[in-house]
């Protein structure tokens, strides 16, 4: 906006057309001190990073695919592709668009069916995600979503350690499948359990805004026992000044006879 002088709603448009477009992908989220795990790091508010694909033309005389969508024809198998077909049909498939993008993304899908939209959802929200089907997406997520993740948390995963660290960027993954097992890995178990002192984000999250609401009710009552105590203390020592009034002086015992009983 600085830069460019235009609007917010504008700025933000556009982010949604490079998004919709397949050329604006998220490398990791933002993120708080409220929401990082641990002791404050002083790294403040980190800033959610981004990667911008810059299309470019293909070089003249390389066979093109027009099934692909223009998409380059492999001339000859690399050794990846001998060795690992799977990962050879990963590299080579198409970017599939993303059809849906309604699920949100702090809902916990339940059913395949819903599973199937929050994969595309995380699509959306994610480039290198984008390089798999919603079907692969919605089999590497399922273990998060089984557990009462969204697909908020998911990303969040994929993107941090669970001590909140981000994870350090090395570029775009050659087997996207293989890059989030192994993110999920230091979440999850092999049996697909969150590992021993883990919390899903959310859940983690949860538990933070519970203890603060407890400890705000223990400030609070604590507070209105204090008040409590201070006002009998008050009324004690008025009772007592009274008293010692009364017995210095008869003058003053009338006194505060009549004001007892309301006489002038």
């Amino acid at each position: 906006m600085r830069r460019t002088g235009l609007s917010r709603s504008t700025i933000a448009a556009w982010i949604a057309w490079l998004r919709r477009a397949g050329l604006l992908g998220t490398v990791a989220h933002g993120s708080t001190p409220r929401y990082r795990r641990g002791p404050d790091d002083g790294m403040g508010n980190i800033a959610a990073e981004y990667v911008l694909a810059e299309p470019q033309a293909e070089p003249e005389g390389e066979q093109v695919s027009e099934s692909v969508g223009k998409t380059r024809t492999p001339s000859r198998f690399s050794k990846e592709t001998l060795f690992s077909p799977s990962r050879a049909r990963e590299k080579n498939r198409a970017v599939e668009p993303v059809t849906d993008r309604s699920w949100p993304r702090t809902a916990t899908p339940g059913t395949r069916r819903d599973m199937l939209k929050a994969a595309e959802r995380a699509r959306a929200e994610s480039l290198t995600l984008r390089r798999l089907s919603a079907r692969h997406v919605r089999s590497l997520l399922r273990p998060v979503w089984r557990l009462g993740g969204t697909v908020a948390d998911a990303l969040y995963m994929l993107d941090h350690a669970p001590d909140g660290r981000p994870w350090a960027y090395a570029g775009m993954p050659r087997y996207v499948a293989g890059w989030v097992r192994h993110r999920l890995s230091a979440w999850l178990t092999e049996d697909g359990q969150l590992r021993p002192g883990v919390m899903l984000p959310s859940q983690r999250r949860a538990a933070e805004a519970a203890a603060r609401r407890a400890e705000q009710e223990r400030v609070r009552a604590e507070r209105a026992e204090l008040e409590s105590r201070r006002a009998k203390d008050v009324k004690s020592l008025a009772s007592r000044a009274r008293a010692i009034l009364a017995a210095s002086s008869s003058r003053a015992a009338n006194a505060l006879r009549r004001r007892a009983l309301g006489i002038a």
